[in-house]
């Protein structure tokens, strides 16, 4: 993402702090995230790769305006 600049139009500005609010809860998100062992069973691995999914979908995408 470029650097803030207070110049931006707004809306260009509330799109940009969107997207850095949506940056900032996913990576708090993803610092919470176990890692992946690769000692678990296939069953066990497969359910951590259906839950990473589903957090990035959740979460990278800012909500659309209503």
């Amino acid at each position: 993402m470029p650097p803030f600049d207070p110049t931006w139009p707004k809306d260009v500005r509330e799109e940009w702090l969107a997207h850095h609010r949506t940056l900032q809860t996913t990576m708090a998100l993803l610092e919470k995230f176990p890692n992946l062992n690769p000692d678990w069973p296939d069953e066990v691995k497969a359910k951590w790769f259906e839950s990473w999914n589903e957090l990035l979908n959740r979460n990278l995408v800012p909500p659309a305006e209503q």
